[in-house]
């Protein structure tokens, strides 16, 4: 099972970037947090300085001319002051809204006794953060303890808006992100794509040939340069077999003798095929050949028949003269090959479609005969058979026709 690379690449980054902008934003909603709910106890403050301001001088807190609705009051001035007594009774307030504003009594005592205490109390539907502290000394007669105390649902508001901005921010970045990442990811893996291009336009039989693709990029530098190495092995293998098969003397032999010979080898590998050899007696048909390499290129032919038949089919080898040629046919009626395939069958590193040919790996076999063939002046040719199968004929300068 093959996958993506382009398609990974592009995830995983967008992933990463996706969780990094989510611990960015959860951060920076914390830290939004808490300088919301600084800002909101630096307002309690600053409120409880100046009223306990206006206790110092003798006078009592003046009613808020504000809105008498309570929503609209929090929305508006969200500040509720009572000055209570030394039982905790309310003696005076800013607002009639804050006339049942909660008491917390540990908070209440440590303000009675001199201290300053912060606490948050429900209040109805509302939370409410309060500041409790005593009250000057020349306040009027009984005042004990100034309470100042805000809403949190403005805060809870305010922190709601920051974390959905967060979150839109992280959701846009990460979409961004995928676009980025997409083209990124194609950038990285589009030099392999070139590389492979040109692999794959190889031609066979033709030396010299080189991947020529991003050689000077250090990261493929390295795959480029075994590539053409592999290459250079090859020619060399192939040169120094051309060589070989033109030095090797050719004499007059029997196509029909080495031809039903190659038969009688492949018998133990036939796994339940019927092979057959057609052609004239002995002697009739001959050719200038290596006896040696014609061998070799038959059990390649009939080698490559058995191995991509199934049981119980039938291979055949067949000899006939013709003129100044004599040829030999591997025929079989196993599934043939597909048409588009065909011209690129003796090719090396020629790869089909398993799902369409039966030949999808790069052997060799069928090369070298190719090889064999051309080193003698010959040639080689595969078809489908109308009856079904393949055949593949190759033909050789008949001994007659030297001259």
């Amino acid at each position: 099972m093959t996958y993506s690379l382009r398609r990974t690449l592009a995830v995983r980054f967008s992933l990463t970037i996706f969780a990094a902008l989510l611990l960015i934003a959860l951060w920076a909603f914390l830290g939004a947090q808490r300088t919301l709910r600084t800002a909101l106890d630096n307002g309690l403050v600053s409120a409880l300085n100046l009223e306990r301001d206006v206790l110092a001088s003798g006078s009592t807190l003046p009613a808020h001319a504000g809105p008498t609705e309570f929503g609209e009051f929090v929305h508006n001035v969200n500040r509720f002051v009572v000055v209570r007594d030394a039982r905790g009774n309310i003696l005076n307030m800013n607002t009639a809204l804050a006339g049942d504003l909660p008491i917390d009594s540990a908070g209440f005592a440590l303000a009675r006794d001199g201290g300053i205490s912060w606490v948050t109390t429900p209040w109805g539907d509302e939370r409410v953060r309060s500041v409790y502290a005593p009250v000057p000394t020349n306040s009027p007669a009984g005042m004990s303890v100034v309470q100042v105390a805000a809403s949190l649902h403005p805060l809870a508001e305010e922190n709601r808006e920051v974390l959905f901005l967060l979150l839109g921010t992280v959701l846009l970045g990460t979409v961004a992100t995928a676009f980025g990442a997409v083209w990124l990811a194609g950038s990285a893996v589009q030099p392999v794509g070139e590389i492979t291009a040109q692999a794959e336009a190889i031609e066979a039989g033709v030396s010299g040939q080189r991947i020529t693709a991003h050689a000077d990029v250090a990261e493929f530098h390295g795959l480029v340069a075994v590539l053409n190495s592999v290459l250079e092995r090859l020619d060399r293998a192939f040169q120094a077999q051309r060589r070989i098969i033109a030095d090797v003397a050719h004499e007059p032999v029997d196509l029909a003798t080495l031809a039903a010979s190659a038969v009688q080898r492949v018998h133990p590998r036939a796994g339940g095929r019927a092979l057959r050899f057609q052609g004239p007696w002995a002697g009739s048909v001959t050719a200038l050949a290596d006896p040696g390499m014609i061998g070799v290129l038959l059990d390649q032919l009939l080698d490559n028949a058995v191995r991509h038949t199934p049981p119980d089919t039938r291979v055949e080898a067949i000899v006939r003269a013709n003129g100044g040629k004599v040829s030999v046919a591997v025929r079989d009626n196993g599934p043939g090959i597909a048409e588009e395939v065909l011209p690129h069958l003796f090719e090396r590193f020629y790869r089909a479609d398993p799902a369409r040919s039966r030949t999808a790996g790069p052997g060799l076999g069928l090369t070298v005969a190719a090889a064999i063939a051309q080193a003698h002046r010959g040639s080689i040719r595969a078809a489908n058979l109308p009856t079904g199968g393949l055949e593949v004929t190759v033909a050789l300068p008949s001994d007659h026709a030297e001259g």
